[in-house]
């Protein structure tokens, strides 16, 4: 995975700034995201955060109405609001949508979504401003700077939520924030006339709406200011490399991040690939991104779900139209003598490297068109796997609670202990829960694009399957928290699970966590992902750090950690880099 540094170098979208007063980091979702940001700009959330109703529901579907009503009463009075609801319920009340767009209502509209590109067509005609967020991060940024931008215009804003939504089967993010100060939120967020002489906000009406013309400044005003606060700067898209290379892939949403994350061992591995990543679907940057793409020999652009019956989805049909008029010389747009040659493909909500460069050889052999990595009927030859610079570590728990409680110990043991800002996908697979963490020292993303895990953590053997160890890194570790009935964890495997463990060239260990105990299952996980964390970016962890995860991590530190020191020697006596 791509550094914030590596990023920060290849595009100004992309550097990193300092926030301009101290800030806090914490661990929040997609949904806490949007409260913690709401509640700063001193605006009332309607809606149940985390909860987002059954789409079938019919219920559901008039409370969506009934919050949108609610929404521009509070905006003809002059107060700060917004709506939180499934992507679903809030499309299927376009009316009241099309009525607060007449109205020119700056408010701000939260969709929780999945992969983030379903119903996404449906949001671009109601005459909105629609965002696309990727993870808990982007929903915190986009929702200040949707929230100034709203107002400076008096467009409503929509923000497309990926991976926010729990019951989903992509998956929820998890991810350590690094916040603002409240007070210079509340100035970010302040309209002139709204601010006296000791700085504070006063409750004052909106000022005259500009019209959708002003839309593309007010937006990218508020996203260039909101460097200077967050420290994380943003704009209609980023790009990296800045260069000019010969293949880019495009993506919007989790997507378009992913791609982005996975340029740079893309690049290593011969390709002269780029990637852009959309975050504004109205206004689409059309002009910008024409210039950015022009002088590519071929462009793929990437889509989480297919639409049937139609010519590529959303992003697809933006990026077509955007050079017919490029090429018919519309006004504003740069003048081209060529269109590159368009590739279009669906990936589903998360794919790997594998499937990436799959994507790249297609474009350079000239393949089909048309494509589709993890669909049989159109799917393209698959890529050699090859190890990465990133490591992740992957956790199965048999409940939600102790999935919980084993994060947000993990998150906090690699940031006081290692330095490291951690990202997890959580999802659900029936009754059981996995939880995959990313950890880096700049802001982990990229959370669609899958890595093979060089530690599989289980509550207990009965959890691991051979299709679970089938994403175990060669020489990885395996441990188990619990031991069932006195068994040692390899007798409790079946007999296909331990057959992939040793294809897989992995070791399995026990991490003495006592049954039933969710504290003690949290503990043992931090610290066998602090042994690997220890090895992988070459930090010295001292056995007071460790202790300070909880009594049981001292003992699964120390078990996992002689065997990622073994494993380490198969990667070695393999050819296989270390990261």
């Amino acid at each position: 995975m791509g550094s914030e540094l590596d990023r920060t170098a290849e595009s100004p979208a992309l550097s990193t700034g300092r926030p301009s007063l101290p800030a806090r980091v914490e661990l929040v979702d997609p949904t806490g995201a949007i409260s913690l940001a709401e509640t700063m700009a001193g605006s009332q959330l309607l809606g149940t955060p985390g909860a987002p109703p059954d789409s079938r529901d019919a219920a559901a579907r008039r409370g969506a109405v009934e919050l949108l009503r609610e929404l521009e009463r509070r905006a003809q009075r002059g107060e700060r609001a917004a709506v939180i609801a499934g992507v679903r319920e809030i499309m299927s009340a376009r009316a009241e949508l099309r009525a607060l767009a007449r109205g020119q209502y700056g408010v701000v509209v939260h969709a929780i979504a999945s992969h983030g590109a379903e119903d996404l067509a449906a949001a671009l005609d109601v005459g909105w401003a629609v965002l696309c967020a990727s993870g808990p991060e982007d929903s915190f940024d986009l929702t200040l700077a949707a929230r100034r931008a709203a107002e400076d215009s008096g467009v409503p804003f929509l923000i497309v939520h990926a991976l926010a939504d729990r019951e989903a089967a992509t998956g929820h993010g998890v991810t350590m924030v690094t916040l603002p100060d409240d007070r210079a939120c509340q100035l970010y967020l302040a309209r002139p006339v709204e601010v006296g002489d000791a700085g504070v906000s006063k409750s004052t009406p909106p000022p005259a709406p500009g019209g959708v013309e002003r839309v593309p400044f007010a937006l990218s005003s508020a996203l260039r200011e909101l460097g200077a606060l967050t420290g994380r700067r943003h704009d209609m898209f980023d790009r990296a490399p800045m260069g000019e290379p010969h293949l880019v892939l495009v993506g919007v949403g989790a997507v378009g991040d992913a791609l982005v994350q996975a340029i740079p061992e893309l690049r290593m591995r011969g390709y002269d690939v780029g990637a852009l990543h959309v975050w504004s679907m109205r206004p689409f940057p059309g002009p910008r991104l024409v210039k950015a793409l022009s002088r590519a020999l071929a462009v793929a652009v990437l889509e989480a779900d297919a639409e049937p019956l139609s010519d590529g989805g959303a992003l697809t049909r933006a990026v077509k139209v955007a050079f017919a008029d490029a090429l018919t010389w519309a006004p504003g747009y740069p003048g081209i003598g060529r269109i590159p040659k368009l590739f279009t493909g669906t990936v589903g909500a998360s794919f790997d490297l594998g499937h990436l460069a799959s994507i790249c050889d297609n474009m350079l052999a000239d393949g089909p068109r048309a494509f589709s990595p993890t669909d049989p009927d159109s799917s393209l030859p698959r890529a050699a796997s090859a190890p990465g610079r990133a490591w992740s570590v992957r956790a199965l728990f048999a409940d939600e609670p102790t999935a919980d409680a084993s994060v947000d110990a993990v998150a906090r043991a690699l940031l006081t202990s290692a330095g490291l800002k951690s990202h997890a996908l959580v999802t659900r697979r029936g009754a059981d829960v996995v939880a995959d963490v990313v950890a880096s020292r700049e802001p982990a993303r990229g959370t669609a694009l899958r890595r093979p895990a060089r530690l599989i953590v289980a509550q207990d053997a009965t959890l691991l399957s051979a299709s679970t160890l089938s994403g175990l890194e060669l020489g990885g570790v395996v441990a188990v928290a619990v031991e069932v009935g006195g068994a040692s964890p390899l007798d409790a495997l079946s007999e296909g699970a331990r057959a992939m463990l040793r294809e897989r060239r992995g070791r399995i260990v026990a991490l003495g966590a006592a049954s039933g105990d969710r504290a003690a299952v949290a503990a043992a996980y931090a610290g066998a992902t602090l042994a690997v964390a220890a090895h992988a970016s070459r930090l010295s962890v001292t056995a007071a750090d460790v202790d300070a995860a909880g009594p049981a991590a001292r003992v699964a530190f120390e078990a996992a950690q002689e065997a990622v020191t073994v494993a380490s020697r198969v990667r070695d006596a393999a050819q296989v880099p270390l990261a």
